[in-house]
């Protein structure tokens, strides 16, 4: 705990917050079956709740814009399925060397370049929290560097001709509606928070052959992970760490905080955006086959 925090507790009060919770584990021990119940509902008040069917539905609304999106870019057959296939192939490529990344890091731990702890990183005021290890950091970096020369030398020889890059953005943002699906599928709460600024910012994308337009198209792709970013800032703050819960955030990774599905759906998020930022924001304009 914060020193502050011990500093104001009274000790009589441990005892009260260790009673109370021996009475939850002993009611969940002498309970004949542990009751299943929905977390996906909103309390808007003491006897206000937002149904989960309802909560829901308003959660998939939020969407609309994108499945509008790419209804209008999808009619008829304005993008051929070469070029779906291949963005599907190139997502799935640099997801993959995401997660390798990732496992990388899920690794140090156990060849001795990081501390061996449980689930999560240590409590703050740990000293390990501010002191950034920066062998571990390179050495996963290495990694994450050798996995995508050898994906980029792989994919170079897979380049037909013929595709516009206004259909491999198309196919991009379908991509990017099967993650919205898979997220609603997998935490609602989450997808909407994550992905709704994707969703609504990146179907503007389009290929531009000015340099300013170029780089609207990456401040686009950049503006949709903006909330990620205000999160890193607000745990910063709470926990007095600043620019050190990047640190900590890869300590996460490294300890297993976060289950697969959010490993994976973050980075396939990644993965869309990376493709979108070569495909928009580096060379491409309208026209260009690549």
């Amino acid at each position: 705990l914060p020193e502050d925090t011990v500093e104001h507790m009274r000790p009589a009060s441990l005892l009260a917050y260790g009673r109370i919770q021996e009475r939850i584990v002993r009611a969940i021990d002498e309970a004949a079956r542990v009751p299943a119940e929905s977390s996906r509902y909103l309390r808007l008040g003491a006897d206000r709740i937002v149904p989960a069917g309802r909560l829901l539905a308003a959660q998939i609304l939020v969407f609309v814009p994108l499945a509008a999106a790419l209804l209008f870019r999808f009619r008829g057959r304005a993008v051929p399925a070469t070029a779906v296939m291949l963005e599907v192939l190139w997502v799935a490529v640099v997801l993959a060397v995401l997660l390798l990344w990732a496992d990388a890091v899920k690794v140090l731990p156990f060849a001795g370049l990081l501390p061996r702890l449980a689930l999560y990183p240590p409590p703050p005021p740990h000293p390990l929290l501010t002191t950034v290890l920066w062998t571990p950091v390179l050495v996963s970096a290495a990694v994450l560097a050798a996995g995508t020369l050898i994906a980029w030398a792989a994919m170079r020889r897979m380049r037909p001709r013929g595709i516009g890059a206004e259909a491999r953005t198309s196919a991009l943002l379908l991509c990017l509606g099967v993650i919205v699906a898979a997220g609603l599928a997998h935490n609602s709460f989450g997808a909407v928070m994550f992905l709704l600024l994707p969703s609504l910012l990146w179907i503007w994308l389009r290929p531009r052959r000015s340099a300013p337009g170029r780089a609207v198209n990456a401040a686009l792709v950049a503006a949709g992970f903006l909330v990620l970013v205000l999160l890193f800032a607000q745990y910063g703050a709470n926990l007095r760490l600043g620019w050190y819960v990047l640190w900590y955030v890869f300590l996460a990774i490294a300890y297993g905080q976060f289950t697969l599905p959010q490993v994976v759906l973050t980075l396939a998020t990644a993965a869309v955006a990376v493709r979108l930022l070569a495909v928009t924001a580096v060379r491409a304009y309208p026209g260009q086959t690549v």
